[in-house]
């Protein structure tokens, strides 16, 4: 990508909820979570519902920054304080809302490099 690209790159994600759009900060938002038939984006601030699939809504994050963590569940990883083993492959990560979520075995690919830096 060009730098003038970069510069001008979208800090935000836009979010479609029935009649309503909303701008959400990517760097606020915790997780993102399925609660069917929709998704759940929980901020620093707030919950907000949307219509977007949970795989709709990823392609849209930056692969750097949110992890698919669970197939329920995509993590901001700037927000993850602790991780502690199950002792079955999965982690019970708490963030640093104080909040904990677990992180699947069968996403580990997408996690495991972060458990281990």
């Amino acid at each position: 990508f060009s730098a003038a690209f970069k510069k001008h790159k979208r800090s935000y994600i836009k979010i479609k909820n029935g009649l309503k759009n909303t701008k959400i900060n990517y760097s606020s938002i915790i997780y993102i979570q399925s609660d069917k038939p929709y998704i759940k984006i929980n901020t620093e601030i707030r919950s907000i519902l949307c219509n977007e699939s949970l795989r709709e809504i990823q392609k849209r994050l930056d692969s750097n920054v949110f992890l698919r963590v669970h197939r329920s569940l995509i993590v901001n990883k700037n927000y993850i304080f602790e991780m502690e083993s199950r002792k079955n492959g999965d982690y019970d990560v708490k963030l640093t809302t104080g909040e904990t979520v677990r992180f699947s075995r069968h996403y580990k690919i997408n996690w495991s490099s972060y458990l281990y830096h």
